[in-house]
């Protein structure tokens, strides 16, 4: 009997002492971000009139907003979402991204548009907000846990002023 609560005792050790090894070693892990492209993704243009455009916190950030006169016949657009893996507080969750680009002959054109990307049922989550700029436009929204991207769907919107 004393040979069993002897080895008890002495197991409780290693697993305690093993337990408090794994927190240690665990805290030291390095958040790392990895992104990666969502084909769920819903995308939706949207062309927004000028004085709605002009309420965004980075409409005015680039020169010349007005993008140049191209025949939208010859262009097209590439637009597509993603999410960045990522662990907040302890909570696993991810970031909505989203991107778009406008195209003629297989290069981007130095349109000015906006992408905007968020989680949406009723309510929308992690909201971008419209991010204005040329070329490829990146948009990426906030913290969202994996419950919540399991209930909602990731939209990816873009569009040029009006």
């Amino acid at each position: 009997m004393k040979r069993i609560k002897k080895n008890l005792v002495v197991a409780g050790a290693v697993a305690c002492f093993l337990g408090m090894n794994m927190v240690t070693f665990a805290a030291e892990i390095p958040q790392e971000v990895h992104e990666k492209i969502n084909p769920k993704a819903v995308i939706i243009r949207e062309n927004v009139p000028s004085e709605e455009a002009m309420k965004d916190t980075t409409y005015y950030q680039g020169p010349n907003q007005g993008s140049t006169a191209i025949d939208t016949r010859d262009t097209s657009w590439n637009v597509w979402g993603a999410s960045e893996d990522a662990v907040v507080g302890g909570v696993s969750g991810a970031y909505p991204v989203g991107y778009s680009e406008h195209i003629k002959d297989g290069e981007v054109l130095d349109t000015w548009h906006y992408t905007r990307t968020y989680l949406s049922e009723v309510f929308k989550r992690g909201d971008s907000g419209r991010v204005w700029e040329r070329g490829t436009v990146r948009a990426k929204g906030s913290f969202c846990d994996y419950g919540v991207w399991d209930s909602y769907t990731h939209i990816v919107k873009y569009g040029t002023e009006e």
